[in-house]
């Protein structure tokens, strides 16, 4: 938490300009998916039910979970170094991922 407090303060700029040409309803959602507040961001529920999923969304097929998740991986207690590093390798290893499919992509 420390560690975000030190970063700059950047607002981001609106999705439409990043992807121009995309379905406005698809911007929205991934606007309420994207929302760094948990309090404020769109449940799995709303975002199945969400205009843009609409031909998909069957709520008699999208069962809940029979039991909370666990999440005690979240429990590890994590020096600002090792959460330095972490996002240092998640960084990294999407940079690659990306090369790798633009030299895809000019086959």
């Amino acid at each position: 938490k420390r560690f975000l407090k030190t970063l700059p303060r950047n607002s981001r700029g609106p999705l439409n300009d990043i992807f121009p040409n995309a379905n406005p309803l698809a911007v929205d959602l991934i606007e309420k998916l994207l929302e760094f507040n948990p309090a404020k961001r769109i449940s799995a529920t709303d975002a199945l039910a969400h205009p843009y999923l609409s031909e998909l969304h069957d709520p008699t097929d999208e069962p809940d979970a029979p039991s909370i998740f666990d999440t005690s991986f979240e429990d590890k207690k994590l020096s600002e170094a090792d959460i330095r590093d972490l996002i240092f390798k998640e960084v990294t290893d999407f940079q690659a991922q990306r090369a790798k499919e633009k030299a895809r992509a000019k086959k």
